[in-house]
């Protein structure tokens, strides 16, 4: 007897930062890399970061107009919402569907307005979305509260988005960054040549600080036990960085083991 019910295509959750994608002359680069990787037969999720600067303009606003209210997360969120909704206009514009779903939509997260954590998430919308063959565009950093108040889950908290949407579909996650990997010390930095991380426990990825990752975002990934890629735009697997529950292990002109 054959099972003849179709198996669903892998589904990646994307994040981009905006290392990668720093003003709106990066919009067009980032539609293609989406593109790309539904072409290459993935169902893809893109959780996407403010412009870089944007969100530092906004907390400016929200100081100068009234502080700390009820209606201030509602604003920080506006960077991820505008950089997000440019991204769907170019992913249209290359042909795909598209289905931008603000984050408040789907993750209900408690604790400081500012710095919420994630304790639930509804992917109904998302998974309807993608079994409709769209893109699914969600801007990062925004939530609601279980009152429907919205909250942001920290800086740098498109990250967590991307991991917490990926841990409750079931999604490969991989967030691009700039640097295409997680490195030893910083690459720009003048010097020996730092050493790739092909794996990085979550212990050692925590003891980084906020380098290049949400510490947040790292500690929601340990508990829920949702491994993750650091990697950049066009970037194989080969050349990115495994976030996981396992061994550390750097890769350099001879690959040699760290712990």
């Amino acid at each position: 007897m054959t099972n003849d019910t179709p198996i669903a295509p892998p589904t990646e959750v994307v994040k981009f930062g905006s290392s990668v994608l720093r003003t709106d002359a990066d919009v067009p680069r980032t539609a293609t890399e989406i593109k790309r990787r539904v072409l290459s037969g993935a169902r893809v999720v893109a959780v996407i970061s403010a412009f870089r600067g944007r969100t530092d303009e906004l907390v400016s606003l929200a100081n100068r107009v009234g502080g700390r209210t009820r209606s201030r997360s509602a604003l920080l969120a506006l960077g991820e919402l505008e950089s997000a909704t440019a991204v769907a206009i170019a992913l249209e514009r290359l042909g795909l569907n598209v289905e931008l779903i603000a984050g408040d939509r789907c993750i209900v997260a408690t604790g400081d307005p500012e710095e919420s954590e994630p304790v639930g998430v509804d992917t109904g919308e998302i998974a309807a979305a993608l079994g409709a063959g769209r893109v699914v565009v969600v801007p990062g950093y925004g939530a609601r509260d279980p009152s429907g108040a919205a909250v942001v889950l920290g800086r740098g908290g498109s990250d967590l988005t991307a991991i917490t949407l990926a841990s409750a579909l079931n999604a490969r996650a991989v967030l691009l960054k700039a640097t295409g990997a997680v490195f030893e010390w910083d690459p720009g930095e003048q010097g020996p040549t730092p050493g790739r991380f092909e794996w990085l426990s979550f212990e050692d990825a925590l003891s980084l600080g906020d380098r290049v990752l949400q510490p947040r975002a790292v500690e929601y990934a340990r508990r829920v036990r949702t491994p993750f890629e650091v990697s950049g735009l066009g970037t194989t697997t080969t050349s990115s960085t495994l976030v996981h529950d396992g061994p550390t292990r750097v890769r350099d002109d001879i690959e040699q083991s760290h712990r």
